[in-house]
Parts: structure tokens; sequence; C-alpha cells
């Protein structure tokens, strides 16, 4: 076997095994999903599919099959997608091709051709399949250094990832420990043709700038820096993993809840942790990271709270990603967007059965009550629905109302229950109130009125609906 093609071999098995995936049966009987390979026609993933071709003929693999993105932002792309099937047809594989929608208005940008050529990927690969992409470690060290010089954060470090999914299935980078001379040697001894994209050469690009000018520079006078730098991001991979599980640990000890963060508990971290913690917690709900700047505003605000004598008061309110970061009774809330508009005026709300909108991102719904499938925490918020001369409707908190929660046998202000049942003050405000001519019925929510409560098959409960805003 060619060393390339063993070494290729191993990584795969290496791979698979390191990750228990089963869709890659290395057996010539197998009867697993056949395994996908990007194919550009470009050195590296000619490379690529030579060699995966050369085990699957020495019975280490399943059959492959070729997938080409025709991205049409040069005019050879199409003697390109002819050379890549006849490439195929010559290997006796599969080969699917897509070609890019291009509009004669708006020329199709790099990036959105290459979100283009994933979203190809994504609609092709079966769950657990396999799909294998050509980046080198000429790549990684072009990646760190772009990311490196665009201020990324650590997880950025990481640089390209030998395997992570891709829509049901995974997609993996079998050639990253390899450098672009190895590719290169085996293209040559094998005698393979290839296209050269002369799009590459320009260093109008940032990446090529990098590739064209930057490396080259830089390995003249250190000669192993592209495979220090391309290892410098394995590194920075396994302790981002180090991180990680310290700040999943954190988070088991200071969450208080749902999108909550105790503060005392927080502070008590050291700096380091704290941004640690928060970095994770927020990527957890949004699948992005805050940035460097958004995460030192919020300790300089925490901080300024901790030599506060009286923390329960203190206003926060710091972007972070996507969403707020806002402090409340000792606890740190994470809001998904600003709440909602307070009604500004009363609504009828007629007929009932219909949702009714109260502002741009905010709808109440009537619900029928279901026994068979009301939640428990539903079933204290049921009323009898409205008499035929009731006229229902929605108003704003003015201050001063009250309210017999269904199950007290006494009337209390909302500004009372709404410190009792810690809402926070943010919320206090926009949460319209539901009334049967002039009387409180329900907050929908939080609380229904005793006169109004039912659990008779007739009783509804009312939802609040927002796209954005949780509460």
């Amino acid at each position: 076997m060619d060393p390339f093609e063993a070494c290729l071999h191993q990584q795969l098995l290496s791979l698979v095994q390191n990750q228990a995936l089963d869709a890659l049966q290395l057996t010539p009987q197998s009867a697993s999903q056949p395994l996908l390979v990007a194919y550009s026609g470009g050195l590296d993933s000619s490379v690529l599919l030579h060699a995966v071709v050369s085990l699957w003929q020495q019975g280490l693999i399943d059959e492959p099959i070729a997938l080409h993105f025709n991205h049409g932002l040069q005019a050879q792309a199409l003697d390109w997608q002819k050379h890549c099937q006849s490439i195929c047809q010559a290997y006796k594989i599969q080969f699917i091709c897509q070609q890019a929608a291009l509009s004669k208005e708006n020329k199709t940008s790099e990036q959105d051709a290459r979100q283009a050529r994933y979203q190809f990927f994504e609609s092709l690969i079966a769950p657990d399949q396999l799909l294998l992409m050509a980046h080198h470690q000429n790549d990684q060290a072009e990646t760190l250094l772009f990311r490196l010089i665009r201020g990324s954060g650590r997880l950025g470090m990481s640089g390209i990832q030998p395997l992570r999914r891709l829509a049901a299935g995974s997609l993996m980078r079998p050639m990253l420990h390899l450098s672009k001379s190895d590719i290169h040697d085996y293209a040559i001894k094998h005698e393979l043709s290839w296209i050269e994209d002369p799009s590459n050469q320009s260093v109008q690009y940032d990446r090529n700038y990098i590739r064209q000018q930057l490396l080259p520079l830089v390995e003249q006078r250190w000669h192993k820096a592209t495979k220090n730098i391309a290892q410098f991001s394995q590194i920075a991979g396994e302790q981002n993993e180090i991180l990680q599980q310290a700040a999943e640990q954190d988070l088991a000890m200071v969450a208080s809840g749902e999108r909550k963060l105790s503060y005392p508990k927080l502070i008590k971290l050291s700096a380091a942790r704290q941004k640690n913690l928060l970095h994770y917690w927020v990527n957890q709900m949004l699948g992005q990271s805050p940035s460097y700047a958004e995460i030192m505003q919020l300790l300089k605000q925490l901080e300024s709270v901790a030599l506060s004598s009286n923390t329960s008061n203190q206003a926060i309110k710091v972007k972070l990603a996507s969403g707020w970061i806002r402090l409340f009774k000792q606890e740190l809330y994470f809001c998904l967007s600003d709440p909602p508009q307070a009604l500004a005026e009363s609504i009828v709300w007629r007929p009932m059965n219909k949702r009714i909108i109260l502002s741009k991102d905010l709808a109440l719904v009537a619900h029928p009550l279901d026994l068979a499938v009301t939640s428990a925490d539903v079933l204290h918020l049921t009323v009898r629905p409205p008499k035929k001369d009731e006229i229902v409707s929605l108003r704003a908190r003015i201050g001063g109302e009250k309210i017999q929660p269904a199950g007290q046998d006494f009337r209390r202000s909302l500004k009372k229950l709404f410190q009792d049942l810690a809402i926070p003050h943010w919320d206090r405000e926009w949460l319209p109130i539901v009334y049967y001519n002039d009387q409180i019925v329900a907050i929908p929510g939080v609380v229904v009125d005793q006169t109004f409560f039912s659990q008779q098959p007739d009783a509804i409960y009312f939802n609040l609906e927002s796209k954005h805003y949780l509460f």
C-alpha cells in the first residue's frame, strides 16, 4: 500500500474509532452508507479522492461517491465540472453535481457560494453518513492566522476540526496532519491531473494573502512554522475541552434555574472562571459566544455591584451576543431580547376563540381546558369563560390593582404579589391584565382571581406567545 494511502487509512480508522461512529465499516462486505467525498477538482480534493478510490479498490472501504458543487464564480466553471465528471467515470464511481443558482442582478459572493455548497452537502448526507473534505496542514495554519488577526476568541484558536457533525451526518477531514508538499508529491507520483483556480492567486482575498504572501515569508525564517501553527490549533482544541468541562462543573454549581445564575456564587469564582462560564453559558443557549468586550463590560458592572451596599436594587443590563444579562434579587437572568412593550390602551378581545395581537412580538391565546393534556402548572391558572353580558378586555397595569389569587382567602396588591412571586421588575410593566367588564380576571401565566377560577370542562386558560421573548 502507498504510504500516503496507509496514513489516510489509519487516519480514517482513528477518527471513526475515537468517535465511535458506525457509519464507515472498513470491510469489503460492508452494508453501511456510501462514503461521500467533496470533490472540487483542485489538487487537494483530487488527491483525497484518488486515495479513497484506491482504498476502495483494495477492499478496505466502501465505494465512495464524489460530490461536486459548481459555484459558477469562474468562466471555466462548467469545464471544471466536466473534468470532475470524467475523472469519476474513469474511477467508475458515482458523481453527483449541483450548480449554484446565480442571479444576473445580484452577483453571488464567495461567502454565498460557500454557504450554498454546504447546503448542497447537508441535503445529501444521510444519518450517520460521512463526508470527507481535503483540508490540510497549511489550511489549518492559514485559518488560525486569519482568526488570530481578526481577533478571534479561544474557541476560534482550535482551528479547523478533524471531525464535526454536519446535518444528520458527520464531516471528516482526514488530511489535516498532512502538508501541502506531501499532497503535491502524491499527485506527482500518481500522475494526477487537477484544476488550478486562478482566483487562488489573487491577494485581494485575505486568506490568499496569508497563503501567498505571509506564510511563505514566515517559513523562510522558521521552516516548521506551518506545522507548529497547525499543532497549536490541536493543543488549543484539547485545552478548550478542558475549559468546557470546567464550565460545565461551574454551571452546575452556579445555575439557579433556567436561564439564571446565582450572583453570589458567580462572584466567588475567579475572574478567569467567570469569563469561561459566561462564554459557555451563553453559547449553550444561543449557539454563539459573546465578544470579549461584552464579557469585560459585564464583569465590570458585576464588580461595581459587589462594591455596593445594596446589591438587590442595582440595575444591570449588558448585551451578551444577541441577548441581555440583567440582575434581579441576587440572580443574573439571560433575556433573549428586550421585554415586549406595554399596552398603550385598553383592547377589547372579541371573539375570544382567536389569537389577539398585543404588540409586534406578543400575542395572547385562550385555550380550552383539556384535563387529558393540560399540565399541572396550568391547572391553577384556569378560569371560567365570560358570560354573554361580560366584555373581555386587556389593559396595562397602572398601579394600585388588587387581586385575590386562586386558593387564597384575601386580596392583595399586584405590586406585593409580583414581589412575592419574584417576577423581575422588567416584566411587571408589560404583562397584560385580563378583565371581564371592570373586574380583574387574570394575569396570563402568573395568577388568576379566585372569583373566576374554574376547572369545569368549559374552563379556559390564557397563554402568552412570543417568538423571541421567554418569560
